[in-house]
């Protein structure tokens, strides 16, 4: 019988926990995250992968980042109950950009091979974050943010690092509170993790479903250190994927879907149709060299045309955001892991001879 080699590596994960959108809805939506985050500690303590020669098992203590939201979350209550201002952007500072360190033990059982020198621990941890990112967002959008995020193995020289930004889903999850269309909602964490399972159960780098097309469209979106105009294809990658249409098909159809998924009233069908045919000009503007792309830099006090442009493409980006964030969320509630569309046209009654 082959040797069996095992091997336990531990590792840290530095995060930076809690929103950036501090002073609208706070009361609702820090206590709303310290509880989706308690649920994270038991749904998303452990995984496990077969990978070439090895079974790997990853463990993770979500605990600090509970502990650090609910300090943040004394911390401002404070700061609300302060009369002045600029007291409480002083006590906010104190804690918003500190970073908590999340402990990680990797088990790794193999049959020895000479292929078992370039065992990576810290891969399978990264992984898994990108997991638990998708996973906390979909469920309570803004919840977790990994943006300027490291993976740290005492076997490696160099950190991993994850650069996830819970931007977009912030955004969107403030829909709720300004009363926008479509606004995000919040799903049972056990539920998204138990889709999120059927639709990527392992390590595939690359997408083998529709469903997993369209989350490795958000990873690539949150990734993006900045909006840009490839934020625009990639939402519409995403939309495309997601409602099933070809890339470039008839826009209508991709509208006619949409509103039947989030069941549009007439007033948010208008919406729809005014801000997606934006989106659209945006993207076809880009693909075929009419936009006028800014500096990356976006530097408005050397250029203070760069700002117009920039919201130029945020504003129409934030809103394509939310339609895909919201549709994801309806089909995770609707259970279904594939969506296909079939359309009919029904002929009327002739007209009558006259």
């Amino acid at each position: 019988m082959a040797e069996r080699k095992t091997s336990s590596t531990d590792i840290v994960i530095t995060c930076r926990p809690g929103r950036d959108l501090t002073d609208n809805g706070w009361e609702q939506f820090q206590p709303a995250d310290i509880a989706v985050w308690k649920e994270a500690c038991s749904c998303f303590a452990a995984r496990t992968y077969q990978h070439e020669q090895w079974d790997i098992t990853v463990n993770i203590d979500w605990r600090p980042i509970v502990r650090r939201l609910q300090y943040n979350h004394d911390v401002t209550k404070r700061a609300f109950s302060e009369r002045s201002i600029s007291n409480a952007a002083a006590i906010w500072a104190q804690y918003r950009h500190s970073r908590v360190h999340v402990p990680c033990k990797v088990l790794a059982k193999s049959v020895r091979k000479k292929s078992a020198k370039h065992f990576h621990p810290s891969a399978y941890v990264e992984s898994f974050v990108y997991d638990v990112f998708l996973a906390l967002n979909l469920a309570l959008p803004g919840s977790c943010d990994f943006y300027l995020s490291t993976v740290t193995s005492n076997l490696e020289k160099f950190p991993d690092k994850v650069e996830l930004s819970h931007h977009w889903f912030e955004l969107s999850y403030a829909n709720t509170y300004e009363g926008k269309w479509p606004a995000s909602i919040q799903l049972p964490l056990p539920a998204v993790r138990d889709w999120l399972q059927q639709i990527r159960s392992g390590l595939a780098q690359v997408p083998n479903n529709q469903m997993e097309k369209v989350l490795f469209a958000l990873w690539h979106i949150c990734a993006a250190s900045d909006i840009s105009p490839p934020t625009v294809v990639w939402l519409f990658y995403a939309l495309e994927t997601l409602f099933d249409t070809q890339p470039g098909e008839n826009l209508r159809a991709l509208q006619r879907r949409i509103s039947a998924m989030l069941s549009a009233t007439e007033k948010d069908l208008k919406i729809l149709k005014k801000e997606l045919r934006v989106l659209y000009d945006l993207r076809s503007s880009f693909v075929h060299g009419g936009l006028e792309v800014i500096h990356p830099m976006h530097g408005t006090l050397l250029d203070p045309r760069a700002d117009e442009r920039y919201w130029r493409v945020a504003k129409p980006c934030e809103f394509g955001f939310s339609v895909l964030l919201r549709s994801l969320q309806e089909v995770i509630a609707r259970k279904w892991y594939s969506v296909h569309y079939k359309e009919e046209t029904i002929a009327g009654d002739a007209p009558a001879n006259t």
